[in-house]
């Protein structure tokens, strides 16, 4: 099977649900951009959540030249968060991410199970200081298809 989110240039709109620490429930939206220039490829994206004060969070993922599935390792930096560093892991219809900040205090776990070749269903978790802080369930859909 062949993937279609990450391996290739386009823009992805999100939108589900995000939970927070005690279980309530809040909608999202978000969109990445995915782009390659000199073998290089770069993530850029936001998710915004509807709390009562919408909050929209911001990440940019860089991936170094050279890198094939089924392993890919990746770095992110969020402005709230700081430096993540992972990997993307491919079997078969499923992308997994793990990854965890660079002081270990942060670490989240990511599915992105491809339904068709412009959508995925995504489910994760965020953990700090080994607590659950967040998690979230949503669909991403191809934009520029």
């Amino acid at each position: 099977m062949e993937h279609t989110f990450l391996l290739q240039s386009g823009v992805w709109i999100a939108s589900g649900s995000y939970y927070d620490e005690e279980e309530n429930r809040f909608p999202f939206t978000g969109e990445s951009r995915i782009s390659r220039e000199n073998g290089d490829w770069t993530i850029g994206g936001h998710l915004e959540v509807g709390f009562p004060q919408p909050v929209r969070f911001y990440n940019n993922y860089q991936i170094p030249a050279g890198q094939t599935p089924p392993v890919i390792g990746w770095e992110s930096h969020n402005p709230s968060l700081g430096r993540f560093t992972g990997r993307f892991l491919f079997v078969e219809d499923t992308i997994f991410s793990e990854n965890g900040s660079d002081d270990g205090h942060s670490r989240s776990l990511e599915t992105m199970v491809r339904v068709s070749a412009y959508t995925y269903q995504v489910r994760g978790v965020l953990f700090l200081g080994g607590q659950k802080a967040s998690s979230w369930a949503g669909t991403l859909t191809q934009q520029n298809r």
